[in-house]
C-alpha cells in the first residue's frame, strides 16, 4: 500500500517541503537560481548582439559614412583630373544608403558606395562613382542637404 501511495504522490507532483516528488533530486531554490541564471546570460546575450548590430552600422541611419580623407588620398588625386579641386583636404564620405536620399536632387543617378568629396571651406561637394570612374554632380554643400 505505501508503494501505490508514493506513486500516486509522484503523478500529482505534490509539494513535500522544498521540493516536489516528481523532482526528488532538485530543491525549489536551485531552480531558481537556474532561472535568473538564464535570465542573465539571455540579457547579455541580447545587448551583445544589439551592440554588434548597431556597431556594424546595420542600425545606423545615416545616408552617408564620412571617413578619413587620408586613406583616400589616390581617390582625390582621381578626381582631380577629371575636375580642378579647391586647395584643401576634403572630407569623403561613402553613400550607404541610397534609398534614404532619393528626394535629395544632389544624389541623383548616385547609387551605394559611391563618394561624396566635400570641401567645407570653399562651398563644394562633388560626387564620384568610382564603379564608372566620373563625376556624377558637383554642387554646393547647400544642396547636398546632409550634415557631414
Amino acid at each position: 500500500m505505501d508503494k501505490d501511495l508514493e506513486q500516486l504522490l509522484k503523478r500529482a507532483a505534490i509539494p513535500v517541503g522544498k521540493r516536489f516528488l516528481w523532482m526528488p533530486d532538485f530543491n525549489i531554490f536551485q531552480i531558481q537560481k537556474f532561472r535568473i541564471r538564464i535570465i542573465k546570460v539571455s540579457s547579455w546575450a541580447l545587448v551583445a548582439i544589439f551592440a554588434i548590430w548597431f556597431l556594424s552600422g546595420l542600425g545606423s541611419t545615416q545616408p552617408v559614412k564620412v571617413e578619413s580623407a587620408d586613406r583616400n588620398e589616390s581617390l582625390v588625386e582621381k578626381v582631380a583630373q577629371l575636375v580642378v579641386l579647391p586647395d584643401e583636404k576634403p572630407l569623403v564620405a561613402t553613400v550607404s544608403k541610397i534609398e534614404l536620399l532619393k528626394g535629395n536632387m544632389f544624389f541623383v543617378g548616385a547609387k551605394n558606395g559611391d563618394k561624396v568629396l566635400v570641401f567645407q571651406k570653399n562651398n563644394k561637394a562633388i560626387l564620384y562613382s568610382s564603379e564608372l570612374g566620373r563625376v556624377i554632380n558637383v554642387g554646393s554643400t547647400e544642396e547636398t542637404e546632409i550634415k557631414f
